[in-house]
């Protein structure tokens, strides 16, 4: 099977920062885009790495936690750990909800 690198890091770009700006709207946050697509590309670098280890299942899914973490951090400047929390669980919320409408679109 051939993989593209360049189709998975557009694909992976583009969708980590329309998931990262439906969070900073949701939440009306004011982010430069310089730091979106930043940690956009943060979340590109994992998608790329990803498949080249091999990890025990909750490994796995510690370290994309901390990524998505990462990728929050990184987007702006927080008062507090709330806020960061409260970020990532949109974050997170967003994330499951895009992916679910790809999945439908996908068995459409």
């Amino acid at each position: 099977m051939e993989v593209y690198i360049e189709y998975v890091i557009i694909d992976n770009i583009i969708i980590d920062l329309i998931i990262l700006f439906i969070t900073a709207k949701l939440l009306k946050l004011k982010v430069k885009i310089g730091l979106m697509l930043l940690s956009a590309c943060i979340g590109t670098a994992f998608a790329v790495v990803l498949p080249l280890i091999s990890l025990n299942f909750y490994l796995l899914i510690l370290l994309k936690l901390i990524v998505g973490v990462l990728m929050i951090i990184v987007l702006k400047k927080y008062s507090s750990f709330k806020e960061v929390v409260a970020t990532f669980l949109v974050f997170l919320t967003t994330t499951f909800m895009l992916g679910g409408v790809c999945f439908a679109i996908l068995m459409f």
